[in-house]
């Protein structure tokens, strides 16, 4: 049968050890809201890039691609597209006819090595697309749609995700270090008093002549002095 006491069972812990345990879930805790409100700030502002990154190649592509266009120049259009698609920052570009017919795409497969695979599929990225209005001469010719790649977002994501681990990794192993260090040195009179009241109880009445520097424990030392002085 389980006990009613909510910490039954951790009769035998260690002050150190809770102390310990309390910390590190604390730090777990601020871990966790630190990461998913850095990550999401660093997706919006990601995802606000790469928007602006479409729409501002859509724009100039489509005024360099104008002469080409009205003079009927494909092979130049190809070649303006590609060395413009062949950076690797573009998912997609195509360019269509007024009439919806595909005149020219390029595209290239979302593979991203530098980052875990779990990763992508945990933060979702939407691929925003720009859209220019291509001309020839007065009239319409087609339109031009440009889509980011959203690799180079993954891992800005990915090496902010990392760093903030680090960052809280370190700061943990610093404070419990700090911790243990001086929990170990607040809780060593225990010892003397523990030594104390086993002398007692052989009667022996010591008395402690340094008495621990913090209030509690100083305070539990006196009573001991007082009641080995009176025995």
């Amino acid at each position: 049968r389980t006990s009613g006491n909510p910490f039954h069972g951790v009769g035998d812990m260690s002050l150190r050890r809770l102390l310990e345990l309390i910390i590190s879930a604390l730090f777990l805790i601020v871990f966790a809201g630190t990461m998913l409100i850095s990550v999401n700030n660093t997706r919006a502002y990601l995802q606000e890039q790469m928007e602006s990154h479409a729409q501002d190649t859509a724009t100039s592509l489509a005024l360099s691609l104008t002469p080409a266009i009205e003079s009927g120049d494909w092979p130049t259009v190809n070649s303006m597209v590609d060395a413009i698609f062949d950076r690797g920052y573009y998912l997609e570009l195509t360019i269509v006819s007024v009439d919806g017919g595909v005149l020219l795409t390029r595209s290239l497969p979302v593979k991203i090595e530098t980052v875990p695979r779990w990763f992508v599929n945990l933060i979702p990225l939407e691929t925003p697309k720009g859209e220019a209005l291509l001309s020839a001469g007065w009239k319409q010719a087609g339109r031009l749609t440009v889509k980011s790649h959203p690799g180079y977002a993954y891992g800005e994501l990915w090496r902010s995700a990392v760093g903030t681990l680090g960052w809280f990794a370190a700061s943990w192993a610093a404070a419990m270090f700090i911790v243990i260090a001086v929990i170990r040195y607040a809780l060593a009179p225990l010892n003397k008093v523990e030594e104390q009241a086993l002398a007692i109880s052989a009667r022996e009445f010591p008395v402690l002549e340094k008495l621990p520097w913090t209030r509690e424990l100083r305070s539990v030392a006196t009573a001991m002095n007082s009641m080995s002085g009176k025995l």
